[in-house]
């Protein structure tokens, strides 16, 4: 009887509380990317901050997140900072590599944004816009061919 009575007046409010916070959590993150989805981007960074700084359990998404905004902001450094945080944070994240490679690309670091890609072709082989960015950086460096092999690629995806 005593166990029962622990668990409803000691570890239940607990429980409780902890499912309040993670619905906070949630809240300010679905937040955050409403923000970034109406243009509010230093809005949605402040919110994906907070939510960084509260939970882990979004630590990918968030990061991610919050380079997007910093991204739309041409704010690169800070995207690129963002996009590696996610990719730590979860090494098969795709759309981080992808994202980080499109950041590198516009930056004129080829060689780096070939490396981006070709993991996120590597997670996620159908993805036709990593091969076409790829081919197109690869053209720039004097890699005509396999540029082009890329290209060819990214058409028949």
């Amino acid at each position: 009887m005593k166990k029962i009575i622990f668990f409803v007046f000691i570890l239940f409010p607990l429980f409780c509380a902890s499912q309040s916070f993670s619905q906070s959590v949630e809240l300010t993150f679905n937040s955050a990317i409403a923000n970034y989805t109406a243009g509010n981007y230093e809005k949605s960074i402040e919110l994906f901050t907070n939510v960084i700084s509260t939970c882990d359990v979004y630590d990918a998404s968030a990061y991610y997140g919050r380079g997007l905004a910093y991204d739309k902001l041409g704010d690169f450094h800070s995207a690129i900072d963002n996009y590696t945080k996610a990719i730590k944070a979860n090494p098969n994240y795709w759309k981080a590599y992808f994202n980080r490679g499109c950041v590198y690309y516009d930056l004129k670091k080829y060689e780096l944004a070939i490396r981006d890609f070709s993991i996120a072709i590597k997670l996620n082989p159908i993805d036709a816009d990593a091969y076409l960015i790829r081919g197109s950086a690869k053209i720039k460096l004097g890699r005509v061919k396999d540029g082009y092999r890329d290209v060819r690629k990214a058409y028949k995806l």
